[in-house]
């Protein structure tokens, strides 16, 4: 009677449902998985299960890979080989199984103010691929295509997060889990540091050769940097919010100082900035105090620091990486110029370089290449002044949404927590001058989940 019973039961059914899932997991990646990787397909295709089930499941899922990083990247045998994040192929399974979720229960998709204006961007990216096919092959073309399928999924999960968010306390939870993952992820670029200073041997797999500077599971010193910065802004909101919870606060003074140590380790100039513009507006604003210790701290490391010392010099002097930098601009602005309304279509920049022989194809290994020292430089070679413009306004409108939140909000806790969302934006703005972080994808997932956190917070926080 039991086994007949548990045959009927909804929970088999559900086992099933994540074998099946297993099993077409390790079919798809039959014919182009290499060597071992073909059980993180398998395995993957379990976890995918779960997380079509269960879409809250899938969303914690994601946050873990964001910790995980570049570790999560899995080899591919495709016409030569390559590679894709896992990320990359979790993030449609857990956006389909939410969808299917409110399909099922009836339930209605939330309307938002950024809706028409996300619509016309995702238009205008579409129309620059086509395009692009004028002076590209249609396989480029192509491929390109599926990273603007990318930055579509990327953008989905900014509409999942705001329907996970149905509470306060869900939204402070949230904030609480990406103030975990950054420390996480700093810990882990501590121990990286100890045990893996020297990334050359990294660099015939297309990463920067980068010695003794913190890169933890991003292997990137500069993304890495800009998002404890954005974190640091975080923290100090949530410090303020849970004012009566003596042990979350001493919490978040020791993650308040891990990410201002791990920044430093970084010896990345474009994160020195970011930091120190979340450190002016705060001491400004609200923490002036702060501001003096952390100005006062970061000289006397800076003198006991022969290294910060050069990277800071080397800003005013032009060093090697600074000089890269510039001639990453100069050759963005040459590749605006060859098509500046439209753009040469969204991630086709890497093959517009060799076109115009800025690189060789046996430089295509080099992940630099994907796109200028600059997210804003990037949009507008890619996407033309028009698709600039289109972005620009969407990032107008969250940030003004983000502001109204901080003005209308009685509490002085809940304004300086919405305050410290604004400033991260502003952070991560400032660092897109220097970056591509704005269409980096852990800083993409991030992004968005804040966005969702001001709409939801708007609906929540907006009465004493």
């Amino acid at each position: 009677m039991q086994l007949t019973q548990f045959l009927q039961s909804n929970l088999l059914k559900k086992i099933l449902f994540i074998l099946l899932f297993g099993i077409l997991g390790g079919a798809a990646g039959f014919g182009v998985a290499v060597d071992w990787s073909i059980l993180f397909f398998i395995l993957g295709g379990v976890f995918a299960g779960f997380a079509f089930l269960s879409p809250r499941f899938g969303f914690y899922l994601i946050l873990l890979l964001i910790v995980i990083g570049q570790l999560g990247r899995v080899p591919l045998d495709v016409g030569g080989r390559d590679e894709v994040l896992f990320l990359d192929l979790l993030i449609p399974i857990v956006v389909l199984g939410w969808v299917f979720h409110k399909v099922y229960h009836k339930e209605r998709f939330k309307k938002t103010s950024l809706d028409k204006i996300l619509i016309l961007f995702v238009g205008w990216m579409v129309l620059g691929l086509i395009f692009a096919l004028r002076s590209l092959d249609l396989p480029l073309v192509l491929k390109s295509g599926l990273y603007l399928i990318r930055w579509v999924e990327y953008l989905l999960l900014f509409f999942l997060a705001l329907d996970l968010m149905r509470t306060k306390e869900l939204v402070i939870h949230y904030l609480k889990v990406i103030i975990g993952m950054g420390t996480l992820l700093a810990i882990l670029g501590f121990l990286q540091l100890v045990f893996v200073p020297n990334f050359g041997f990294m660099q015939e797999a297309g990463w920067d050769p980068h010695r003794g500077r913190l890169l933890s599971t991003w292997f990137d010193p500069n993304f890495i940097g800009g998002f404890f910065a954005l974190c640091f802004s975080l923290v100090l909101g949530l410090y303020y919010y849970l004012r009566k919870d003596q042990q979350a606060r001493l919490a978040l003074i020791l993650a308040g100082i891990i990410f201002a140590v791990a920044t430093i380790l970084t010896y990345s100039r474009s994160a020195y900035l970011v930091f120190l513009l979340v450190l002016l507006i705060w001491g400004v604003v609200y923490a002036r105090k702060l501001l003096v210790i952390c100005l006062v701290a970061f000289t006397l490391v800076t003198i006991f620091v022969p290294r910060l010392q050069e990277r800071v010099g080397g800003a005013v002097s032009l060093d090697v990486t600074a000089k890269s930098r510039l001639h990453s601009w100069d050759r963005a602005f040459q590749i605006v110029k060859t098509s500046p309304i439209v753009g040469v279509g969204y991630n086709t920049y890497r093959y517009t370089q060799e076109k115009l022989g800025f690189i060789e194809k046996k430089d295509k290994v080099i992940r630099s290449t994907t796109g200028a020292d600059s997210s804003l430089l990037t949009i507008l070679a890619t996407t033309g002044i028009v698709g600039l413009l289109f972005y620009l306004y969407l990032y107008f409108v969250i940030l003004k949404k983000n502001f109204r939140l901080i003005v209308k909000n009685q509490l002085e806790t809940q304004k300086k927590l919405s305050f410290a969302i604004f400033v991260s934006f502003l952070g991560l703005l400032a660092h897109s001058f220097f970056v591509n972080d704005l269409l980096y994808p852990y800083l993409m997932i991030i992004f968005w989940i804040l966005v969702a956190m001001v709409f939801r917070a708007s609906k929540l926080f907006g009465k004493a």
